[in-house]
């Protein structure tokens, strides 16, 4: 039993290592990066373990022993993963073996890589600045203009650069090959990178075929019925606590307070659209004075007359969502998803974006990674449901049980500090 234990926890390890590398991509070396590569390797160790320990039968090993050193052993690996490559490569990459390398291309697409740029440091990749198609564009905060096209060799010579990386390849593929003869014959590297996310708004990935190479859409790891099972577990293991222990007193609360300020119902129920545009009835504490209720699907904006005191406080500190977590036990909604709009405002956004409805490809959840991200509140501009719609996808994409987790503990401490845009 105990050599089975220990298979069934190796593999749930590995299980849960593929979600977080899922969800952090090559990016620097963090905290989740090194969560993910101790898992790894714990995974292997424990099997060696409980192998070793099956076969040579040995029954007087302390199990205590055993798990005070795997428990150590995994702290041990998370620690040399997170500090280890960032200390290596300060004594590896010394300032005479870095590699000198500019961006060519407009600093508008350079800053959206200025993130992976300023990772490429723990590899001795130096990028010491841009050369710009266009004498039009400025300059940003963290790359400085080194020149124009017409100075590119000269740059190379001056800066003594060994790689190229291309963000602009829509000139013209004239373009695209006078930079490729440049490098060879100058026996410079170059990477290009790839526009079309910017084109789909959607993340890709790389498809080798042979001599063939192809993009394709990034696999959503929701479709994956083993992750959605896992966040399934997740949902019910926050929901179920909170719908038996927390819930009845806030609600005995909420409507001793109704009472005072406002009779009338205690739940207000709304019409939502929720996984696969499939509408469901969502669950909310009523803010909202009686005669106003037909009005509360309306957008509320701060010193709103329609909500009574102690409604205000539930908004602010969204408390009143919380009857959402009987919808998460029902299963229309999860713990953590894109937010459902009103249905009006589903039709409204989706002429602005016209993406807007794939975030109807995973389940609505009561908070998300755009109120994670500090999007809550009134809508006041069409560049404010973009950005909504981009961090809802990018959490549809990059789905995780460790960023589900993130997520929840944020909103959570949110309650207890409201940030200013709630009310």
């Amino acid at each position: 039993p105990v050599y089975l234990m220990g298979i069934v926890l190796a593999f749930m390890i590995s299980w849960i290592n593929r979600s977080v590398r899922t969800s952090i991509g090559p990016a620097r070396v963090h905290w989740l990066n090194a969560t993910a590569q101790a898992n790894a390797d714990m995974l292997f160790h424990t099997l060696i373990i409980f192998g070793l320990i099956y076969a040579t039968k040995d029954k007087a090993i302390s199990r205590q022993f055993i798990g005070v050193y795997l428990i150590s052993t995994w702290f041990l690996l998370l620690v040399a993963h997170r500090y280890l490559p960032t200390r290596l490569s300060a004594a590896v990459f010394a300032a005479h073996t870095q590699i000198p390398t500019i961006f060519i291309g407009t600093p508008l697409r350079t800053k959206k890589l200025s993130e992976w740029a300023d990772a490429q440091k723990n590899i001795g990749v130096n990028i010491l600045g841009i050369v710009t198609i266009s004498k039009t564009e400025d300059p940003i905060d963290t790359l400085p203009i080194l020149g124009e096209m017409n100075q590119l060799e000269e740059l190379i010579e001056q800066h003594h650069i060994q790689q190229i990386i291309l963000t602009e390849t829509r000139q013209s593929t004239t373009f695209v090959q006078f930079i490729v003869e440049i490098c060879h014959r100058l026996g410079v590297r170059i990477l290009i990178s790839n526009p079309w996310e910017d084109y789909i708004q959607q993340p890709m990935q790389v498809v080798n075929d042979g001599t063939y190479t192809f993009f394709t859409f990034k696999d959503e790891p929701l479709q994956n019925p083993l992750n959605r099972l896992l966040k399934r577990l997740l949902d019910l293991a926050v929901a179920i606590p909170v719908c038996l222990f927390f819930l009845p007193l806030l609600a005995l609360t909420v409507k001793i307070a109704q009472s005072i300020q406002s009779p009338g119902p205690l739940l207000y129920k709304q019409s939502r659209t929720g996984a696969e545009k499939r509408r469901f009835i969502i669950y909310k504490f009523r803010t909202m004075h009686i005669q106003n209720q037909a009005d509360e699907g309306k957008q509320a904006t701060k010193a709103d007359a329609r909500i009574f005191p102690f409604g205000s406080f539930l908004r602010r500190t969204s408390l009143d969502e919380f009857p959402q977590f009987l919808n998460v036990i029902i299963g229309s909604m999860s713990t953590v998803g894109p937010r459902p709009h009103l249905i009006q405002h589903d039709e409204e956004f989706s002429r602005y974006i016209d993406i807007y409805r794939n975030r109807h490809h995973a389940k609505p959840g009561i908070t998300g990674m755009a109120q994670y991200k500090g999007f809550r509140g009134e809508i006041h501009s069409p560049i404010e449901i973009k950005n909504r719609v981009e961090y809802d996808l990018q959490y549809i994409y990059n789905w995780s049980i460790w960023l589900d987790m993130g997520i929840i503990i944020k909103t959570f401490s949110s309650i207890i500090m409201p940030p200013k845009s709630a009310y």
